[in-house]
């Protein structure tokens, strides 16, 4: 059986009541473990169109948090892996992490290649100590025109 499934392309929303408890980050009681389980490659964090843009807070670019600024990840990774309470999900066993391959919807080489190794073989937040062991069994990349 599969219990680890990945996405990349805009990322999740950890919080959302659907993701919650199968975020393999998820430790219970609101205490959230991030290495090995949520990658942003930053690839805009200094720039101040996306970091001070429309959509996206100055935080949000900064902060060691998964977000998602425009529902789409959290939506994808809820029709793949809700939680069994949710009643949502077509696999609500698994766990799931995920890596912020996209920004805005120009995904940039950078992004999804260091998303694609990343989800294969994740990493501390800093980028150290690579564990191969707690990579995906499934990655779920969502291409589109």
């Amino acid at each position: 059986m599969y219990q680890n499934i990945s996405i990349f392309f805009f990322n999740n929303r950890e919080t959302h009541v659907t993701l919650l408890d199968n975020y393999r980050g998820y430790l219970g009681n609101n205490q959230f473990s991030h290495d090995y389980n949520w990658y942003d490659p930053k690839e805009f964090q200094n720039d101040e169109w996306w970091c001070g843009g429309w959509e996206c807070s100055p935080a949000d670019c900064c902060l060691d948090t998964p977000f998602d600024p425009i529902g789409h990840g959290t939506h994808t990774m809820g029709t793949i892996a809700g939680s069994e309470g949710s009643g949502i999900g077509v696999a609500p066993g698994v766990k799931w992490i995920a890596a912020k391959g996209c920004r805005d919807g120009s995904c940039l080489n950078f992004g999804l290649l260091t998303s694609a190794e990343w989800v294969i073989c994740p990493t501390k937040l800093d980028g150290t100590a690579p564990d191969c062991t707690q990579g995906a069994d499934i990655v779920r990349y969502i291409f589109e025109n």
